[in-house]
């Protein structure tokens, strides 16, 4: 690995990983030129990007559940109509 790097094995993953050691900073992928270059930044940066994939994630999920609430709202609506067309075909 490159100059303050040290690669790692992961037992539980079965596969190597590198470690930058001045700031702790792991990450499966061998290090670029960029982030030898400037590790922080490099951290930075994909602890910017793990932040906004839990972003879209959660709002994903958000957006699946509005989508079963409305279907449940569309069946309720679809129920109370059948109810009340026998309702009034009993009554006439």
């Amino acid at each position: 690995p490159p100059p303050g790097w040290v690669r790692c094995f992961s037992n539980s993953a079965q596969r190597e990983y590198f470690v930058h050691v001045a700031t702790d900073h792991a990450q499966w992928e061998y290090p670029s030129q960029t982030e030898v270059d400037d590790p922080i930044l490099a951290k930075k940066r994909r602890d910017d990007a793990e932040a906004e994939k839990q972003r879209a994630d959660a709002a994903a999920r958000k957006k699946e559940e509005l989508a079963k609430k409305q279907e449940e709202i569309l069946q309720l609506s679809y129920q109370n109509a059948i109810q009340r067309s026998n309702e009034e075909a009993i009554q006439s």
